[in-house]
């Protein structure tokens, strides 16, 4: 039997950046969420939200925007303890 292999996994690119403060942070976080959200330019959107108290204010920014998830979207949760 001829042994089968899994075609290659996509390349990732990590982009690193700083921010001035913890609220532009958390406003980059939360806009780049909405565009996941929405599935803007996703065929497949997914996002993993983490739980305890440090996403929150990024979390309560995103309630205020009544955004309309996209058809199809995916949410995982991740808890890290």
């Amino acid at each position: 039997m001829a042994q089968q292999t899994a075609p290659p996994a996509p390349e990732a690119t990590v982009t690193l950046r700083r921010f001035a403060d913890r609220a532009q942070l958390q406003s980059a976080v939360a806009n780049r969420l909405q565009q996941v959200v929405i599935g803007a330019g996703l065929d497949r959107p997914v996002v993993m939200l983490s739980g305890g108290s440090t996403p929150m204010p990024v979390y309560a920014q995103l309630a205020t925007r009544h955004l309309r998830p996209a058809a199809g979207l995916t949410l995982l949760f991740s808890d890290d303890r």
